[in-house]
């Protein structure tokens, strides 16, 4: 909304944003943006332990998160709690706020429509592979309806959390979608045999002169 809405604006760029509606209003982040934020907080022995109580898979911040990206959505909120009561006086900085906070509805209202597609990204970002069916099916359809009720616009397209689908996931999603982007690097075929529901992407970077390379010169 800050950084890039302004520069998509000024150039009339097209792009499409994948909204998580579930967290709108909640005054929290994607589970592994506060997850990664409280863990770093931890001396080295205390990460040490906690690792031990959730019984991962290693004992670095970045292996938690990944371990946890693993568990059943009960088993995975589980591990959240236990890391925000290791972790009670997290306190964001300005900068983690600037990177994480949700966009409001106000925000999400005051872009231009003929600009900016708004998408689904679920309701709250599970791993769909682990959902049971009525968990699945609930945080695909009713992201859709919320955004579609709230926002007064479409919502026909949808972006995988994680990138992370299999053979049911990726049907479920076509009976309500009518495309989806993976996390997958490429670009869509001329010929038409690209699957609308496993889109590729062009993978942005940390250097905005390599992102606009790869832009440039996708297949390089």
């Amino acid at each position: 909304m800050t950084v890039v809405y302004p520069i998509l604006r000024a150039l009339s760029v097209h792009a499409t944003f994948f909204v998580c509606p579930g967290l709108i209003g909640s005054s929290k982040w994607l589970w592994n943006h506060e997850v990664r934020c409280r863990l770093k907080t931890l001396p080295q022995q205390r990460l040490c332990d906690l690792s031990r109580q959730l019984q991962t898979t290693g004992n670095s911040v970045e292996e938690i998160v990944e371990w946890m990206k693993t568990l059943a959505l009960p088993k995975r909120c589980q591990a959240e709690e236990a890391i925000r009561l290791a972790a009670p006086d997290f306190n964001p900085t300005d900068a983690q706020r600037e990177a994480y906070d949700i966009m409001s509805w106000e925000d999400l209202h005051s872009l231009d429509p003929k600009l900016i597609t708004i998408g689904s990204h679920t309701l709250s970002h599970p791993i769909l592979p682990l959902l049971t069916v009525d968990e699945l099916e609930f945080e695909l359809r009713e992201s859709c309806c919320l955004l579609e009720q709230k926002l007064s616009r479409a919502v026909e397209y949808f972006c995988y959390p994680n990138g992370s689908y299999d053979a049911r996931v990726h049907h479920a999603v076509k009976t309500i979608y009518r495309a989806a982007v993976t996390t997958e690097s490429g670009v869509v075929s001329r010929g038409g045999k690209t699957d609308p529901h496993r889109l590729p992407r062009i993978p942005s970077a940390e250097s905005a002169a390599l992102t606009a390379w790869r832009l440039h010169r996708p297949g390089a």
